[in-house]
C-alpha cells in the first residue's frame, strides 16, 4: 500500500509539473500585456511544451501576431529545400517599424570607418535571436512562441524602452526540415501519461534524427562554408543588418544542467579581440542572475569554444558582433528521467525564454559599450590589414575557372571585396591569369576573416577543440593560393572590384565533323555532362595514355582522362549529337574540340585500345544503423552539383536487393551483416563491380576480407614531453590532444593513375580527423594518393601522430577478382565544400575499374 501511495506521489508531481505550463510559468510575474494579442494557445491549440510545435504551427502563431501587433513584421529570408519558408520577426517599437531601412542604414554607417558619423546612442542596437538550428533540439524553437508574444503584447515600461531602444531580428527556427521531422518523431511516440523511461521508444531516434538538414548536414558548421540555403540566407540576413549581439540556442545531453558563453577562455580564436571575451562576461551575469531567480543550475566557461567560425555563435564574433551559444539539457521528448531528476520539456523551453529575455536586458543595459565595441572592431580590423607586411591574396586556378568561381561566390556572400586582375600575374612559380583568378586585398574591414579563411595555422594555445582545427579555404577547394607582401604587390595591377559572379563559359573548337570530338576532363563539372551524354545512350571513351593532335597550325597535347565521343555509330545523328553536346559544353564551362582526323602523331590513335569503353554508372549506397554522415555528403553532391541519380536504400532491405542492378556500390560505416550478406557482396565485387569505402566503411571492408589495410602501430611518446607519471585532472586534455580534431595535410597525388584523371599538381590538400594510420597498398601501383613525408599544412597534430602520418596511405585501390575495392581512408567531400578531392571521388563512380 506504502509503494502504491509513493507511486501516486510520484505520477501526481510530475503531472504538477506539467500543470506549471501556462504562460506564467515562462514569463516574468507581475506583467500586463495588451489583450489584442492572441496567446500561443489560442492559435496553436494546445499549451507551450505539451506537444512539440511543428514549423506551420510556429509559423501560424507567428503570422497571427504580425496581424494583432504593430510591433512585429515578418520578412521572408529564403527557403529550405523541403520548400519551407524561412523567416524572420522584426520585432521593436511601433515608430521604429516605419523607419527600419533608415535605422538599418544608420546603424551600418557607425560600422564604416570611412564614414564620419558621430554615434550619439540614440539608434537602436539590433539584436538577433536564433532558435533550433538542430531540428532535434527543439526547445528553442518551442520557446519562440512564448518570447514573440511577451515582446508583442507586454505593456510594461521597461519592455516598451526596450522596444524603443533594440530592433530584434528573431529566427524562429533555423533548420526547419530538421525539426519536423523530430516533431513528428517524438509526438507519434507520446502517451498520454508521459513516460520518463530512458528506454521508451519516444526517445530513440532512428538514423539519421533530426538534428541535420534534408541532405543530412549539420548546418551549424555550415555559417562559414555556406554549402545549403538555409545557411546561405541567414548569412545573407546577417550581413543586411550585422547585429550587435546573436544568440544561438542549443541542446546538449540530458544529464548535464545549461551552459552560457563565454566558454573556454584559452580555446578563444586569437583573431577575435579580448573584448569579446569581455562583453560575453558581462552579459553572462545577466543570464547567470535570471537563471538563479527560477532556481536554474547552469555552468559557463567550461567545454564549449568558439575556435571554429562556422557555428552560429562563433561566425558572429568574427564580424564584430558577439555571438553567444546557450545549451540546454535535452528532454529529448516531453518527460525524462536524468541524473538531475526529472527534466520536463516546459522546463526546458522555460530555461531558453529566460535566457533570451536576459539577453535583450543586457543589451539595453550594454547599449553604448557594444555599439562602441562593434565600431571599434571594424575600424582596428582596417587598419591592421593596412598595416599587414601580407597585403593580400591571390587565388585561381586557369584548367579549371568554374572552381575558383566557387570560391569566389563564397567570398563575396561573407561581404569580402575581391577585385579583378587586369594581366596574367606570376608568383612563386603559379600563374594566375584574368577570369580564373583574383586578388583579395588585406586592407578591408573583413581582414580578420580573410585571414582565417586564407592564412594556414599551426601553432595553437591549447590543443583541445570543440570542433575542427583548420578549414584554409583554397587547400580545401584545391585551388592554388599566394600570399602576396611588399615585394609583389607592385605586380597586382587590377583595381576594378568584383560585383558579380561572372557567367559559366564553355568553349567549342571547330565544328560537327565525321570523326569526333574531344572533351578534357579537367573542369569541375565535367562528370555532370558525361552522366547526361551516357544517360542518353551516347557512346564515350576515356583516354588512358596522352597524345597529340594537329588543329590547323596549333597541335595540342591531350592528357589521360580526355574524353572521346565518337561522330559515328551513335543513337543520335550527327548535327544533333553536335547540338547536344555543345549545349552541356557550354552549360557546365567544359572546352570541346571537334577532332579534324582520327591520327595523333605521338600517342595513341583515336582507334586505340587505350581509349577505354566508359558505361552509364548506377550507385547504390545505405541508410539507416551503422552509417554515418558521409551518406549526406554523398547525396548532395550527387543531387544538387552534378544531377546525378543516387539509391539510398535501407541496410535492413539489403538481403532483397538484386546488387547485380548497380555498378557502383558506397559503404560509409559499419554494418551488421551475416556471412551469407558479406559473400553476396564479395560475388558481386568478384563480377566486376566497384566498391568504395570511406572512412570507417574501409575498416569495415578491412575486417570483412574485401581488402587488406595494415595498421602503423603507435610507438610511445617521449618521455620527456609525456611523462609517466600525470596528473589526473589532465587526463581529458592530454586525450584530446592525442587526437587530430580535423587538420589539413598534404598528400603525394599520382596524376599518372585512372582516379587522379584531371589533376594537374602533384599535390592535394586532405582533411583528417582521425588518428588512425595504414600502410599503402602492396601493390605499389595503385596508391593515388600518399601523405607527404612533411605533410602539416594547417591545424594541430601532436609530433607522435604527426611521425606516424608520414608517407601513409590515403587512397588506396585493390582488386577483388574482376572487380576494385577503392579505399578513402578520410572523407573526400568533408562537409560539402572539400572541392579538391570531388574529382578523385567522381572519378571512382565514373572509371573506378580502369
Amino acid at each position: 500500500m506504502r509503494q502504491f501511495l509513493i507511486v501516486i506521489l510520484w505520477i501526481s508531481s510530475l503531472s504538477n509539473l506539467f500543470a506549471q505550463s501556462g504562460l506564467d510559468y515562462y514569463l516574468p510575474a507581475d506583467s500586463r500585456y495588451n489583450p489584442a494579442i492572441p496567446t500561443p494557445e489560442s492559435v496553436i491549440g494546445f499549451k507551450t511544451g505539451e506537444y512539440h510545435l511543428t514549423y506551420d504551427k510556429l509559423i501560424r502563431y507567428l503570422e497571427a501576431l504580425d496581424q494583432a501587433s504593430d510591433r512585429i513584421s515578418i520578412v521572408r529570408i529564403g527557403e529550405t529545400y523541403e520548400k519551407q519558408p524561412l523567416i524572420q520577426l522584426i520585432i521593436t517599437s511601433p515608430d521604429n517599424q516605419q523607419n527600419l531601412d533608415k535605422l538599418r542604414r544608420n546603424h551600418l554607417a557607425v560600422l564604416n570607418p570611412g564614414t564620419q558619423y558621430n554615434m550619439k546612442g540614440k539608434d537602436p542596437l539590433v539584436v538577433w535571436l536564433g532558435y533550433s538550428i538542430h531540428g532535434n533540439e527543439p526547445s528553442g524553437a518551442n520557446a519562440v512562441p512564448v518570447v514573440a508574444y511577451y515582446l508583442a503584447g507586454c505593456e510594461n515600461e521597461n519592455i516598451v524602452q526596450m522596444l524603443d531602444q533594440t530592433v530584434i531580428l528573431l529566427d524562429p527556427c533555423l533548420n526547419p526540415d530538421g525539426l519536423n521531422r523530430f516533431a513528428s518523431l517524438v509526438n507519434t511516440r507520446k502517451s498520454q501519461i508521459n513516460n520518463s523511461d530512458p528506454n521508451s521508444f519516444e526517445f530513440q531516434e532512428p538514423w539519421p534524427g533530426g538534428r541535420t538538414n534534408h541532405y543530412w548536414f549539420d548546418l551549424n558548421r555550415d555559417w562559414l562554408l555556406l554549402q545549403h540555403p538555409e545557411t546561405r540566407a541567414l548569412v545573407a540576413q546577417f550581413h543586411y543588418w550585422k547585429p550587435n549581439v546573436v544568440t544561438d540556442h542549443h541542446e546538449m545531453g540530458s544529464n548535464s544542467t545549461f551552459f552560457f558563453q563565454p566558454g573556454v577562455p584559452a580555446r578563444s580564436n586569437p583573431l577575435v579581440p579580448p573584448g569579446n571575451f569581455a562583453l560575453t562576461q558581462k552579459i553572462g551575469t545577466y543570464h547567470a542572475k535570471a537563471l538563479d531567480q527560477i532556481g536554474s543550475l547552469y555552468f559557463t566557461e567550461e567545454t564549449f569554444d568558439d575556435f571554429y567560425f562556422g557555428k552560429g555563435s562563433s561566425y558572429p564574433d568574427i564580424n564584430g558582433s558577439i555571438g553567444i551559444l546557450f545549451e540546454q539539457a535535452s528532454s529529448r521528448g516531453h518527460l525524462r528521467q536524468t541524473a538531475n531528476g526529472p527534466l520536463t520539456f516546459p522546463f526546458t523551453i522555460r530555461n531558453q525564454v529566460t535566457v533570451s529575455l536576459s539577453t535583450l536586458a543586457a543589451a539595453t543595459d550594454l547599449k553604448k559599450e557594444l555599439q562602441y565595441y562593434m565600431a571599434d572592431f571594424y575600424k582596428t580590423a582596417l587598419t591592421e590589414g593596412e598595416n599587414s607586411s601580407i597585403k593580400g591574396y591571390i587565388f585561381g586556378d586557369n584548367q579549371d575557372p568554374y572552381k575558383s568561381r566557387m570560391m569566389l561566390d563564397l567570398l563575396l556572400q561573407h561581404q569580402i571585396r575581391v577585385a579583378n586582375l587586369d594581366k596574367p600575374i606570376e608568383i612563386n612559380g603559379s600563374l594566375f591569369e584574368p577570369s580564373s583568378a583574383w586578388f583579395v586585398p588585406s586592407g578591408q574591414i573583413q581582414y580578420r576573416l580573410i585571414r582565417s579563411l586564407f592564412e594556414p595555422v599551426t601553432k595553437f594555445a591549447d590543443s583541445t577543440f570543440y570542433d575542427v582545427s583548420a578549414w584554409t579555404l583554397p587547400m580545401a577547394m584545391g585551388i592554388q593560393f599566394e600570399p602576396i607582401d611588399l615585394k609583389n604587390i607592385a605586380k597586382i595591377s587590377g583595381k576594378n572590384i568584383v560585383q558579380t559572379l561572372p557567367e559559366v563559359t564553355g568553349q567549342v573548337i571547330g565544328t560537327e565533323n565525321q570523326v569526333g570530338y574531344l572533351i578534357p576532363c579537367d573542369p569541375y563539372l565535367v562528370h555532370k555532362s558525361l552522366y547526361q551524354i551516357l544517360n542518353q545512350g551516347i557512346h564515350v571513351k576515356i583516354a588512358i595514355s596522352p597524345f597529340l593532335m594537329d588543329f590547323g597550325q596549333k597541335r595540342i597535347r591531350f592528357q589521360p582522362g580526355t574524353l572521346l565521343i565518337p561522330a559515328q555509330n551513335q543513337p543520335i545523328s550527327g548535327p544533333d549529337l553536335f547540338y547536344i553536346l555543345t549545349k552541356l559544353v557550354n552549360t557546365d564551362g567544359l572546352s570541346m574540340y571537334s577532332a579534324p582526323t582520327g591520327y595523333s602523331p605521338d600517342g595513341p590513335d583515336l582507334g586505340s585500345r587505350k581509349f577505354s569503353d566508359l558505361t552509364l554508372p548506377k550507385i547504390l549506397t545505405f541508410s539507416g544503423a551503422g552509417n554515418s554522415g558521409i551518406t549526406g555528403e554523398i547525396w548532395h553532391l550527387l543531387d544538387t552539383r552534378f544531377i546525378i541519380p543516387l539509391t539510398i536504400a535501407d541496410i535492413s532491405k539489403y538481403s532483397s536487393i538484386n546488387l547485380d542492378s548497380y555498378t557502383t556500390i558506397i559503404l560509409t560505416g559499419s554494418y551488421d551483416l551475416d556471412e551469407p550478406a558479406l559473400d553476396k557482396l564479395r560475388e558481386w565485387v568478384r563480377k566486376g563491380g566497384t566498391l568504395i569505402g570511406i572512412e570507417s566503411g574501409c575498416i569495415f571492408l578491412s575486417r570483412n576480407g574485401f581488402a587488406k589495410l595494415t595498421s602503423i602501430e603507435k610507438v610511445a611518446e617521449d618521455k620527456a614531453s609525456s611523462p609517466e607519471i600525470r596528473p589526473y585532472g589532465k587526463r581529458n586534455e592530454d586525450a584530446a590532444g592525442r587526437s587530430i580534431p580535423g587538420t589539413i595535410f598534404l598528400a603525394e597525388l599520382d596524376t599518372t593513375h585512372p582516379m587522379a584523371y584531371g589533376y594537374h599538381s602533384g599535390k592535394l590538400a586532405i582533411f583528417k580527423k582521425s588518428s588512425s594510420f595504414y600502410k599503402p597498398c602492396q601493390d605499389v601501383y595503385e596508391n593515388p594518393a600518399v601523405f607527404s613525408s612533411n605533410p602539416l599544412l594547417s591545424g594541430y597534430v601532436n609530433k607522435t601522430n604527426l611521425a606516424l602520418l608520414k608517407s601513409s596511405s590515403a587512397i588506396q585501390r585493390q582488386s577483388l577478382g574482376n572487380g576494385k575495392v577503392i579505399l578513402f581512408l578520410d572523407d573526400p567531400l568533408f562537409r560539402g565544400y572539400w572541392a579538391g578531392m570531388h574529382k578523385l571521388f567522381l572519378n571512382s563512380l565514373f572509371w573506378g575499374k580502369i
